[in-house]
């Protein structure tokens, strides 16, 4: 549960620096409970991530199985990936 909290923590200061966000952690928390399977839930995930400039892996993310196949998935599809939200804020906003 720490991680859900983390992300959305993460959310919220990237929202209040700009950007538009999608945090998976409170994405697929609210479908997991609802009895969806996690494979398809793998898979939209993947779907938004496709549509998103960049990701952000949080802290312990190497515990996260999910977090894991997002980051190879990124790496195949070359989507940049960030691991602290003050290189985010940085580099997006010289852009």
């Amino acid at each position: 549960m720490i991680n859900v909290w983390r992300g959305r923590c993460t959310a919220v200061k990237l929202w209040k620096a700009g950007f538009a966000v999608i945090c998976p952690h409170l994405n697929s928390f609210a479908i997991t409970i609802s009895g969806v399977d996690e494979d398809e839930i793998v898979s939209k995930d993947l779907e938004i991530i496709n549509r998103c400039d960049f990701v952000v892996l949080l802290k312990g993310y190497e515990k996260s199985e999910g977090a894991k196949i997002e980051l190879n998935y990124c790496r195949r599809v070359f989507k940049r990936v960030y691991r602290t939200i003050n290189g985010v804020i940085v580099c997006e906003k010289e852009s």
